[in-house]
């Protein structure tokens, strides 16, 4: 994934366009359980997303779907 890629979020299917990619911690609680560690997780790769209203969404790449690469 990569700047200027069209992409969709895979839970709401909402389409933005890709302005940032980054490293960021996320400490999921529901997963992980409430006591927050920051010390025993590795950063993972984000992306800062413009949607059609635009906004931009700071989200895990895990959760976004590439519908078209940029050049």
């Amino acid at each position: 994934m990569k700047v200027g890629d069209l992409v969709k979020n895979v839970d709401s299917g909402r389409m933005g366009v890709v302005s940032r990619v980054f490293m960021h911690k996320l400490w999921q609680t529901n997963k992980m359980g409430k006591q927050v560690q920051w010390n025993t997780i590795a950063p993972q790769p984000f992306a800062e997303v413009l949607w059609a209203h635009g906004r931009t969404t700071k989200m895990p790449q895990e959760h976004l779907e590439v519908v078209n690469e940029s050049r």
